[in-house]
């Protein structure tokens, strides 16, 4: 693809606020203040009277549509590593500023640079890592988690329309850049993302466009605040475009034990959307659920 075919600065100025999004019949997740909100407990019962309508009780998470979470207290970056990624200009200073000792858990893994989905910005670069040991966290219960992960952009950068591994529930912190969110619900409107958003150009294109007629209600976008948490309930497709860089996000992913039906629905739903490794790593999944 040619940069010429998309326009990405007008792009970006045109959708940097919410009202351009809502004119195109787009949906804002709902949203709540979470400056007094220490658990998740505190999260639901606060949904619960703000927007009960996508509460649910049936899954560990507790509800049942994506939100955002101003001014979140469920998560805590360490301060230093915060404030040395807002001067990283290489990725040897990010690799210096990830092994400082933190909260003294164990890390894992290391420094990986990652390619985008989208030659479109094949020049910038990227790079994820286990953040476990640089942030505090509150989980719900019942979920199965293990770790926590960030990834560094150092300009603007895409990530397609996508399911989490194994259908899982997961959240998503921006203290640092801006990204542009497109949410859609988890069944038939999650897979025509999946197959449909694969480049920046056809990101642009349906957000400019807006939802296919009929699915209006289906489709969703947030602009988080640095301040937020996003949530998103499993099996719930997205796409990311970062629209103003050095960016940072950081969150987890999580299996909920609660939802029997996610491992089938993924394995037989969305195929498609995912690496033959991870559709491996699914089977594997069920197999153990199987056994309990």
């Amino acid at each position: 693809m040619s940069r010429e075919k998309v326009n990405v600065q007008t792009f970006c100025r045109a959708f940097c606020q919410k009202e351009a999004w809502i004119a195109k019949g787009w949906r804002e997740i709902p949203s709540i203040n979470g400056k007094n909100l220490f658990n998740w407990e505190e999260v639901v019962k606060n949904v619960t009277s703000v927007c009960p309508d996508i509460v649910n009780e049936a899954t560990s998470l507790g509800i049942s549509e994506p939100i955002e979470v101003k001014e979140q207290q469920l998560m805590k970056i360490d301060a230093v590593f915060m404030q040395r990624l807002k001067t990283i200009r290489n990725e040897k200073e990010l690799c210096e500023s990830w092994s400082s000792k933190g909260n003294g858990k164990e890390r894992t893994g290391g420094v990986n640079q990652i390619p985008c989905i989208d030659t479109f910005f094949q020049q910038e670069a990227a790079y994820n890592f286990d953040m476990t040991h640089l942030c505090d966290y509150t989980l719900p219960n019942g979920l199965q988690f293990e770790t926590v992960a960030g990834i560094f952009g150092t300009s603007k950068w895409f990530t397609n329309g996508h399911i989490e591994v194994a259908g899982d529930d997961s959240i998503a912190c921006v203290p640092m850049g801006k990204k542009f969110f497109i949410y859609t619900r988890r069944g038939v409107t999650s897979r025509w993302l999946i197959r449909n958003v694969k480049t920046v150009k056809t990101f642009t294109k349906l957000v400019e466009n807006g939802p296919p007629p009929g699915w209006e209600k289906h489709f969703f976008f947030c602009l988080p605040e640095n301040s937020s948490l996003i949530v998103q309930p499993a099996l719930w497709a997205h796409s990311v475009f970062t629209a103003e860089g050095p960016s940072f996000v950081y969150g987890w992913e999580a299996g909920d034990s609660k939802d029997c039906g996610r491992l089938g629905s993924v394995s037989n739903m969305y195929a498609q959307g995912i690496s033959f490794e991870d559709q491996a790593t699914i089977r594997q999944l069920k197999d153990k659920d199987q056994q309990r």
